[in-house]
């Protein structure tokens, strides 16, 4: 019963969503980006049954446990069968959320792990739709297989953690932000601004990178060279700023900064991840001055979206993360290509993309010091490599075929 239930729950709820958000698109394309929802939603239900029946499968998310069993009693605490519980004073969001799971659809631990299935899928469609918005339609299907398909997506797709509701509010913003830069809407002012919302209670130090992202994207809005509809990008900067302010988060951002994001900070927690786990690396590094920050960077940035490397593949966990890994590092080639095709052409509508993708890269190859977190935590940032990934490939294709490659590009107006 406690995987039949939120199997026959989530299931039809999915397959009716998917439906519903295909309900437009030309037939052939409906076909297939259904097709493809739907078996990204079984693969994560899969998995999510999977770990429910065999828990001691959980190799990558054993802290899954604890969030489970918290949330269950949480919404048995709405239910008013069971005594108060202190909730956790950062990055309560997810247990909460969870907790609102169970109580709508009963106490079945798997729940919540095909609750993050469905969400899970959606980003499939989220990513496609933004793909196909800045891209040809070829790019657009390319970064939806490889969300829907790669391993480490249908992972933590799959079980109960805030990875997902994280990386779902994220693109859902950063579309939006896209959107903006185009058109000023309520829609696309809530789009943008409402899901920081979410982020915040369940990872709230991302919220300033979202931000970031954005207002620098408004800020370069066609690219480096030179700024225009300057009262424009005013006035949404002092919207977002003032928004945030309403929120009391200018105070938290600057206390935040100060301490979490500091490079003793950094440095510590750094070298507490690289001591503590069997895949700890380059626990005696010192990062706490900014030479060498930048001097360790790009050794950082190579663990944390390359590694395992085949010296770390000592433990069952590289193992099983070896197959994707090095299908990765063969499209790691074209993804730059992308990035860099994007930045001399689609600078202004992809700079919340490339922004947002390269502080938080920048953070985390610091911050992270086992390639166990690493391979988890870059799951937010290949979401949006995997775009410039299919848009590399068919440069290349279309370089070969002798075809502009600025033909890959949609229009301002999305033709």
């Amino acid at each position: 019963m406690d995987v039949l239930v939120p199997l026959f729950a989530f299931v039809p709820i999915g397959m009716v969503i998917f439906v519903s958000i295909t309900k437009n698109l030309p037939a052939e394309e409906r076909s297939w980006l259904l097709s493809l929802l739907v078996a990204a939603f079984l693969l994560r239900t899969a998995a999510a049954t999977m770990f429910a029946t065999f828990p001691e499968l959980r190799l990558f998310h054993e802290d899954a446990d604890g969030t489970e069993v918290y949330a269950m009693l949480l919404a048995s605490v709405w239910r008013g069968e069971a005594p108060p519980l202190s909730t956790p004073p950062v990055n309560f969001g997810f247990i909460n959320l969870a907790a609102g799971v169970y109580y709508v659809f009963g106490r079945y631990r798997a729940n919540a792990s095909m609750f993050n299935a469905l969400l899970g899928s959606l980003l499939v469609f989220l990513v496609y739709r933004l793909a196909d918005r800045l891209f040809h339609n070829l790019v657009a299907r390319r970064a939806a297989v490889l969300v829907a398909l790669m391993p480490s997506m249908v992972l933590w797709g799959s079980i109960a953690l805030k990875d997902v509701p994280v990386t779902f509010a994220i693109v859902l913003s950063l579309s939006s932000c896209i959107e903006l830069k185009r058109r000023v809407t309520l829609g696309t002012l809530g789009g943008t601004f409402l899901p920081l919302l979410a982020i915040q209670p369940m990872r709230f130090y991302i919220v300033y990178f979202v931000v970031f992202a954005i207002v620098t994207s408004l800020v370069l809005d066609r690219g480096l060279r030179h700024l225009s509809g300057v009262y424009r990008q005013i006035f949404l900067v002092a919207a977002f700023g003032g928004l945030f302010a309403l929120l009391g988060l200018t105070d938290r951002a600057e206390t935040d900064a100060s301490q979490y994001l500091s490079l003793d900070y950094i440095s510590q927690y750094r070298r507490g991840m690289a001591s503590t786990a069997r895949s700890g690396f380059d626990a005696d590094v010192d990062i706490s001055q900014p030479t060498a920050a930048l001097a360790y960077l790009p050794i950082g940035v190579a663990h944390l979206l390359l590694a395992p490397f085949p010296w770390q593949m000592t433990s069952l966990r590289a193992l099983i993360a070896a197959p994707e890994t090095i299908f990765w590092w063969t499209l790691f080639p074209a993804t730059l290509k992308g990035i860099a095709f994007s930045f001399r052409n689609r600078f202004a509508d992809t700079s919340p993309l490339i922004v947002f993708s390269a502080t938080l890269t920048s953070v985390y190859a610091l911050m992270h010091g086992n390639v166990g977190s690493a391979f988890r935590q870059r799951a937010q940032i290949l979401i949006f490599l995997f775009i410039f990934s299919g848009l590399g490939t068919y440069l290349a294709k279309a370089r070969q075929a002798g075809i502009d490659p600025r033909q890959l590009l949609r229009k301002n107006d999305g033709t």
